[in-house]
């Protein structure tokens, strides 16, 4: 049975071409041929002289003959279905051969994109090897074994830099706003017989803050922000609790017992639903995490760890990094998760490429020969993804745009006291928090605007503050001190 090579169905007046034997619907392919001047299964040039009626074919007349329709206007109603029918099988004809050629084209962008991808990788090889003939730490890093990063956690990245890239084009729309005071609302003391540091974090809901005194039981406590009273408590940590983090549903505390506890609330107590534990110990841990399910921390000797906090479970370890007597100080995720820093004493501070779980960029921290030599005690990403701010033991900050890490884009002065400083940015990454002598905030759409000089400040009566923390609604900060005050600020727009 032949068959229309345009409408795929046996044509009641067949014709074929001299030039490519194939055969058509007379109508279709005249149709076709009056708006396109070719072939349209091999493309050449093709006109109607080109077409022979196929002898010895019987027109398919059951459309005709199929019912009795026995009227005048019989004619002229098949004719005007004929004509449709026509229309629709041509449009049909250029819709399959768009598919055809898109299909072609993802064949081929794939190929292009595979391609590049193992461009990219050897690139990335040779940069690393090259850092490493120059003494860099990445260099000794690439004697290590490499780390197996679980598909889970990959999609996970993903995941969150695709929904971080959609709110950071909202964020670009919208209109600029600006802290335009700070007053300190509240404040109350844990515990007035040990005044020592407290680390705080609020919760992601922002109804509510977990403390921990560093010392005393070493309980995570959370109170309410509207009612700054005690609602539970969890105790377990046989150490000093030196970071807090906080998860949609859960709060996460590294202590210098080695541990890390996820706690979750259980009526008037905090339960610790998983332990963490680290041989080595837990030097830092950071504020954010990938997904709100993973957790990054790091160990003394420079090891990274990423944790599944609902298993309570290690999915990634890397190699030990830290060569020097000094340690780790310092780790922070970006805004995608697949970047973050770590720093290490006692100046080293390196951008780390989550996916392969190695680092790929070391930033120089200036030192002075006059001055003590000084490390990061705390960082954070802002929201734009391109600005990054360090705190340093000396109480100074520095802020460098990621696109050009060379030398800091802005330079913040340390405080007579020597106070390590802290530093948060806002939710909209617009607002900068520093805490050490007081509590300062700097105002900058990016970091190539930061300025050394601070927008607000709470004024050198505070009380030496060791934490600081922004509310989710951006409009609140809630800061520890080392005299085991919570202090909580407000601002307005």
């Amino acid at each position: 049975m032949i068959r229309c090579n345009i409408c795929q169905r046996v044509p009641q007046h067949p014709v074929v071409s001299v030039k490519s034997g194939h055969i058509f619907e007379r109508t279709l392919i005249e149709t076709y041929i009056d708006e396109h001047g070719r072939c349209p299964v091999t493309g050449q040039p093709l006109r109607r002289e080109d077409l022979v009626p196929v002898q010895g074919a019987t027109p398919d007349t059951t459309v005709a003959s199929s019912g009795s329709l026995g009227a005048a206007s019989v004619p002229t109603l098949l004719e005007r279905l004929q004509a449709e029918w026509e229309g629709v099988a041509l449009e049909q004809f250029a819709l399959r051969q768009q598919v055809t050629q898109m299909q072609l084209e993802l064949a081929h962008a794939l190929q292009q994109y595979d391609a590049a991808c193992h461009v990219i990788a050897k690139l990335n090889k040779e940069l690393t090897a090259l850092r490493g003939e120059d003494g860099g730490a990445a260099g000794a890093h690439d004697d290590a074994p490499a780390v197996d990063v679980p598909p889970a956690l990959l999609r996970a990245m993903d995941e969150v830099e695709a929904a971080e890239r959609k709110s950071r084009k909202q964020r670009k729309s919208a209109a600029a706003a600006f802290p335009q005071s700070l007053a300190e609302e509240a404040q109350w003391t844990l515990d007035a017989s040990h005044a020592s540091a407290v680390r705080v974090a609020v919760s992601a809901d922002g109804a509510s803050v977990y403390v921990s005194q560093i010392t005393g039981d070493h309980a995570v406590v959370r109170y309410g922000l509207g009612s700054l009273a005690e609602e539970c408590r969890g105790v377990g940590h046989t150490a000093a609790v030196h970071t807090i983090a906080t998860a949609p549903d859960a709060a996460l505390s590294a202590a210098e017992d080695g541990t890390v506890r996820v706690w979750r609330a259980k009526g008037a107590a905090l339960h610790c639903a998983h332990t963490l534990r680290y041989a080595g110990g837990v030097a830092a841990m950071s504020q954010r995490m990938v997904g709100g399910a993973y957790a990054l921390c790091g160990a003394p000797d420079g090891s990274l760890y990423l944790s599944d906090v609902e298993q309570g479970a290690h999915v990634v370890v890397t190699a030990p990094l830290v060569q020097s007597s000094g340690g780790l100080s310092c780790v922070e995720l970006h805004p995608y998760s697949s970047l973050a820093v770590a720093a290490t004493q006692p100046e080293d501070v390196q951008l780390w490429d989550m996916r392969a779980m190695a680092p790929n960029t070391m930033i120089a921290l200036p030192q002075s020969g006059a001055t003590k030599r000084v490390h990061v005690a705390s960082a954070s990403f802002s929201a734009d993804c391109v600005s990054l701010a360090a705190g340093l033991s000396d109480g100074s900050t520095y802020v460098w745009d990621l696109r050009q890490v060379s030398s800091p884009v802005a330079v913040l002065p340390p405080n007579p006291q020597s106070i390590p400083a802290t530093v948060r940015y806002s939710m909209d990454g617009r607002t900068l928090a520093v805490a050490g002598a007081g509590l300062s905030l700097y105002t900058s759409f990016n970091a190539s605007s930061a300025s050394a000089e601070p927008t607000l400040t709470t004024g050198a009566a505070n009380a030496a503050m060791c934490d600081v923390c922004w509310t989710p609604n951006g409009v609140g900060l809630v800061g520890g001190s080392v005299d085991g005050v919570v202090r909580l600020y407000s601002t307005s727009v």
